[in-house]
C-alpha cells in the first residue's frame, strides 16, 4: 500500500513549530473576532493610520530640519538636527511597534512599548526648546542625561503642580505627565491594579494570552489617545509659521489638520475640540480590569 504524499511529507521547522503553539492559528481567529466586532475594528483601524502619521513626520520633518537647523538652532546646528532626526525615527518606530501590537490582539504590551515612546517624546522637546541638550541624549545613563532630560530639583520646585520635569516643554505637560506615572506604576514599579484581560482559550496561544476583541477595547482606544497626542507634540514644536510655509511641512500640516480629528478618537466620539477632549481623555484614564 502506497503512503500518503502528505503524511510522508517531511514537516518543516516553522510546520511543527506552528503545530505546537498555534501561533498563526490563533492570531487568525483573534483578527476574525476583530473584523466582527466592527466598532472595536474601526478603533483598530484608526490606529494603523495613526501609524502613518507618524511615518509622515519622519518622512518630511527631518529634510525641513536639514534645510533650516541654522536658523532654528544657531550653535552646533547640524548636530542638532542629527539628534532630532534621530529621537523621532525611535519615536516612529515604537508608534509602529504599537500599531503591530494592536493589530495581533496585545494592546496592554503597546501601552508598555508607548511607555518608552512618551519619554523619549520628553527628551525631543527638551532638545527643541533647549538645543544645547543634545549632547546629553547618546548616554542615557549619565549624570547629565539625569539632569538634562529626567529631574532637575531647582527647575521642578518651580513648575505647576503635576507637571514631570521630563515633560516640562510639552504643549499638554501636566497629563503626559500623568499618563507616564501611571505607565511606570505599572510597568516599572508594579503596585498598580493589573492592566489586563481575561485569557480566552480559543484566541491565546503558547506565547500570547488574548481577550476578545469587545474585552479590549478600552485598552486599544487608550493606545489611540496616547499616539495622537504624541503625534501632537511633534507638530507643536516646529514654529507655526514653519508650518504654514516650509514646503515639506505644509502638505504635513494639511493632511493632520484634516484627519487627525478623525482618527484620534473613537467612532462613537465627538470629534470637535481635539487638544481639549484628548487632555481630559487623558486626565481620566484609569487603569483597571475592563467590564464586560
Amino acid at each position: 500500500m502506497s503512503k500518503n504524499p502528505r503524511q510522508s511529507r517531511t514537516r518543516s521547522p516553522y510546520e511543527k513549530l506552528e503545530e505546537a503553539t498555534k501561533t498563526l492559528e490563533k492570531e487568525r481567529r483573534f483578527f476574525d473576532a476583530l473584523m466582527a466586532a466592527g466598532p472595536v475594528a474601526e478603533v483598530v483601524n484608526r490606529i494603523i493610520h495613526l501609524v502613518t502619521f507618524f511615518q509622515g513626520a519622519e518622512k518630511y520633518i527631518p529634510p525641513y530640519l536639514e534645510r533650516s537647523a541654522a536658523r532654528l538652532f544657531p550653535t552646533d546646528s547640524i548636530q542638532v538636527a542629527s539628534t532630532l532626526y534621530a529621537l523621532l525615527t525611535e519615536i516612529t518606530r515604537s508608534a509602529r511597534l504599537a500599531g503591530y501590537l494592536c493589530v495581533k490582539g496585545i494592546p496592554e504590551q503597546a501601552l508598555a512599548v508607548l511607555r518608552g515612546t512618551i519619554e523619549q517624546t520628553g527628551v525631543y522637546t527638551h532638545v527643541w526648546h533647549e538645543p544645547d541638550k543634545y549632547r546629553f541624549v547618546p548616554d542615557s545613563d549619565s549624570d547629565e542625561y539625569k539632569e538634562a532630560f529626567r529631574c532637575n530639583g531647582k527647575v521642578t520646585s518651580r513648575l505647576p503642580k503635576g507637571v514631570k520635569f521630563r515633560f516640562m516643554h510639552c504643549q499638554a505637560a501636566n497629563p503626559i505627565s500623568t499618563m507616564y506615572g501611571l505607565l511606570s506604576a505599572h510597568f516599572v514599579h508594579g503596585n498598580r491594579a493589573v492592566i489586563g484581560s481575561e485569557r480566552q482559550d480559543g484566541l491565546s496561544c503558547e506565547f500570547v494570552d488574548r481577550d476578545s476583541p469587545v474585552n479590549l477595547a478600552p485598552w486599544f482606544e487608550r493606545v489611540q489617545s496616547i499616539m495622537a497626542m504624541v503625534y501632537m507634540e511633534i507638530l507643536y514644536t516646529i514654529p507655526k509659521n514653519d508650518m504654514l510655509e516650509e514646503d515639506e511641512l505644509v502638505a504635513l500640516s494639511l493632511v493632520s489638520g484634516l484627519l487627525l480629528p478623525v482618527v484620534a478618537f473613537a467612532p462613537d466620539n465627538d470629534q470637535t475640540g481635539l487638544s481639549e477632549k484628548l487632555l481630559d481623555a487623558l486626565r481620566q484614564v484609569e487603569f483597571e480590569r475592563p467590564k464586560n
